[in-house]
This record gives C-alpha cells, structure tokens and sequence, in this order.
C-alpha cells in the first residue's frame, strides 16, 4: 500500500518529504519495535513510559525503513509524518493495512477488574455451541480455530491485535470475544477494533500502580463505552452491556442515559433472574427473562443470552440449541447442564419476553449476567 493511501487513517499534522528521493513509497509493513524493522516497513516512533521509541528512528531506517511517524520532526532521507498521538496513529494504520478486519468480524469485548476470563470462556462455549467459528483473546492465550498462542498480555498492542484479527478473518472465524484490560483502553491498543458488544463486569481495586489512583481507573474502564461503542462503523448497532449489580455499572448506566442493557438481580433491570428457589436436592432453580428485542434493530431470532451464577453459564435462543457449563475448578472443568427455554407474551403483546429455567449449583448462587446480539 502506498504512504499516502495508509496515511488516509490518521491526521497528519506535517509533512517532511519534499527534500527525500521516495516521498510517497510502498508500504509493505508497519513496526513499533526498531529491531523487528524490514525493509519496505514503516516505522512508528512511541513514548512509552520507560524507553521513547523516537530515540531508535535512526535504528530503524538503518534497517530499511523507508518512512517515519513520529510526533516531533527528524532530519531523515525518508519521509517523515508528524502526528500529534503516535500510538494511537499505530491504531489507525494498523487496522487500514490489515483491511479493518473488525468490521468482518462480530467483537465482543469483556472490561471489568474480575471475570473477564471466565465471561470470555462461557461466551466461547455457547457461541460454539451454536455452529460459530469462535476466536478468544485473553490472559489465558490466544486461540482461533485449532490454535492455541501464549498471551504475553491480555490484550495485545494494536499492531499486533489487527495482524491477529486479519489471520482470524483468513482462518473463517466470524466470532471473537476479547479480553479488554484498562491498560489495552488507555494506551488505545483497541482503537481501530470495532465492537459490536461492549461488556462490563465490575470494578474493585487493581492496577493502582499504573492509573494511579480508582477515580483514573475507572475513568479509563467506561471509554470503553463512552468511546469505543459510540464511534466508527458499528456505533448505531453496538450495544453495552452492564451488570447493574456493581455501583460503578449503576452509575454508568445512568451516564449512558438508558443506552445501555442493563443486567443484575433487581426486576428493574431489562435482564434479571425470576423465580429463584432452593428444592430438597443442592440444586436452585429460576427464571431468567430478557427482552423480546435488543436495543436498535435485532430481530428475536438473532438474540442469544446468557446468565452466570458465579461462574455457571447456560444459553438458549431460537433455534433451541443450548449449552452450560460449570467452572467450580476452573473454566474448562464439566459437566454440562441442562436448560429449558421459550418465548413468553403478555395479553397485550407488548411484554413478550425470552426465559429459560435451568438447575444451579446451590454454591454458585451469586447472579450476574451476559447478554449479547449477533
């Protein structure tokens, strides 16, 4: 691809070519890292927070490449583009020289200090359960289609997370589930990687050591949805997804002025749990009633979703395929569980609404729930 047709994803505040031999070369690859630079390849120069990448661009063009994004100018033989975010610059080309993969993909990300990996296990099983080709992002590894990589972060940089969704893409998954931590939101790893479902779980202390204190923590966690849902092509099919049982999903809720799905144990919420009672066997046994229709334009035969009972899944959606796991020791521990479903409408018709009922480990009598559109 040439410079100038990669360049169409990013502002470019200055332009230094005019003095250079190539100033609108073949792009044949783009590269953060100074050492893993090849020739063709377009360099991004990165401020992180203990080496400044801008202080190897002279590394990297020894090395071959033919063209430099940094965010202050550099007397070079190649191209230089002056941006004024570089990191999030590596978001935008990324995702325009890997094709924008996301947009030919249905994304969920799951955001939250707990439960993100167990939520992106139970997602998996159920979006497999009903004949999709399911790729995982998380802290466990990566995994699509036989595949299994270690993940040396949850969420891996954009330039990396792009090339992952392209190979995806290639490999005929139509599903990915996506592991969000606040760091990947903070340093726009995910920017340029459209959601369709944004998932929040809860938030408690963590990662003090990076956002320094909780008010900054959470403030990075719902751009998730403030941001990312609301921009790019997805933004008026997204939805986000919001355990109201946490006071923080409370709060966002409200921030998102009823755009939101709310989930949890109140009534009150458009996804709750009804009917739950305790029988003589260690079991509990309840209702969980959704909306007949997702927000924006999803027809009931598109509609999956899914509760968790600590860390037990069970989903059921027309046609009646379902699937539930219990995790106790782990998220690929068994066995499965069985579930009953049906639609429900009041006598107006207005009310209709989805349940299913299914056994619950006494144990694992904690509510939250997932809900998610494809």
């Amino acid at each position: 691809m040439k410079l100038s047709d990669l360049l169409a994803a990013v502002t470019v505040e200055a332009s230094l070519s005019a003095a250079v031999k190539s100033p609108n070369p073949e792009i044949s690859a783009i590269h953060y890292r100074s050492q893993a630079v090849v020739p063709g390849g377009l360099f991004v120069a990165i401020a992180g927070e203990r080496v400044d990448g801008h202080a190897f661009i002279a590394d990297a063009v020894a090395r071959g490449a033919v063209a430099v994004v940094a965010e202050r100018p550099v007397a070079l033989a190649v191209p230089v583009i002056i941006v004024a975010d570089s990191r999030r610059a590596l978001a935008a080309l990324a995702a325009r020289l890997h094709g924008c993969p996301a947009e030919k993909l249905v994304v969920v990300g799951i955001t939250g200090t707990n439960g993100k990996t167990t939520t992106a296990y139970l997602l998996e099983r159920i979006l497999q359960q009903a004949g999709f080709s399911v790729g995982v992002i998380g802290t466990i590894n990566y995994r699509f289609g036989g595949h299994v990589r270690k993940a040396p972060v949850t969420t891996p940089e954009s330039l990396d997370l792009q090339a992952l969704l392209l190979e995806m893409v290639r490999a005929g998954v139509t599903h990915v589930v996506m592991e969000v931590s606040s760091h990947a939101i903070a340093l726009d790893r995910i920017a340029g990687c459209w959601l369709d479902v944004g998932v929040f779980t809860n938030l408690t202390q963590d990662h003090l050591d990076f956002h320094r204190d909780m008010e900054t923590y959470w403030d990075v966690k719902k751009t998730l949805f403030t941001r990312h849902l609301n921009t790019g092509p997805k933004r008026d099919r997204a939805v986000a997804v919001i355990n109201s049982n946490d006071p923080r999903g409370a709060a966002l809720l409200r921030e998102l002025n009823g755009h939101g799905l709310s989930v949890g144990s109140a009534a009150t919420n458009r996804v709750h749990p009804r009917g739950l009672l305790s029988d003589a066997a260690p079991d509990q046994r309840g209702e969980l009633t959704t909306p007949r229709r997702a927000p924006g334009p999803v027809s009931p035969p598109r509609w999956w979703a899914a509760t968790t009972w600590k860390t037990f899944s069970a989903p059921s959606a027309p046609p009646w395929r379902w699937a539930s796991r219990s995790t106790r020791s782990g998220p690929a521990s068994k066995p499965s569980m069985p579930c009953r479903a049906g639609w429900s409408r009041s006598p107006t018709g207005r009310a209709s609404s989805f349940t299913w009922t299914t056994p619950i480990p006494r144990a694992l009598s904690k509510t939250s729930c997932s809900v998610f559109s494809r």
